[in-house]
């Protein structure tokens, strides 16, 4: 069954951390960024800008880089960070060519200029007041605000 929006998906994952099934839940979004659950916090993060020349790996890369970033003993937003660098770094290349770790260190410190952050209290709606904005609108108590525009809350 397909989940809708961040909030019920934010809730499926907290629910197989609850079931003990997992101690982290990613949801990659294609364009619309990731979902990362914890059993303490969740973070959203955009998708990062970046040319697409193909698409194949993205995902499998944004798991390694994970993994690796994880590894490395960084706590999961950091991670978060490394994953998303590594799947833009992938799509970067042509075909079925993956990144190496130069490219992943590039994309991480050029195109991830703000390291993803927790979201704000459930309930609290944020108003994009300009630029692009996250598949939700500023809408979702999960995800408010995105990390490279400025936001107000609102009522």
């Amino acid at each position: 069954m397909p989940l809708p929006d961040a909030d019920s998906q934010a809730d499926a994952a907290r629910a197989l951390i609850a079931d003990g099934k997992a101690r982290m839940v990613a949801l990659t979004l294609a364009e619309n960024g990731v979902l990362l659950t914890t059993r303490d916090e969740t973070y959203c993060m955009p998708a990062l800008k970046t040319e697409v020349r193909s698409a194949i790996g993205a995902g499998d890369s944004f798991l390694a880089g994970m993994l690796w970033a994880l590894d490395q003993g960084a706590v999961p937003r950091e991670a978060l960070g490394y994953g998303t660098a590594a799947a833009a770094a992938t799509m970067k290349q042509p075909g079925t060519r993956l990144c190496d770790a130069r490219d992943v260190a590039r994309a991480y410190v050029t195109e991830n200029r703000l390291s993803p952050r927790k979201p704000p209290d459930p309930g609290t709606r944020f108003l994009a007041t300009g630029g692009a904005s996250c598949s939700h609108k500023g809408t979702s108590r999960i995800c408010g605000p995105t990390f490279r525009l400025p936001c107000r809350r609102t009522a």
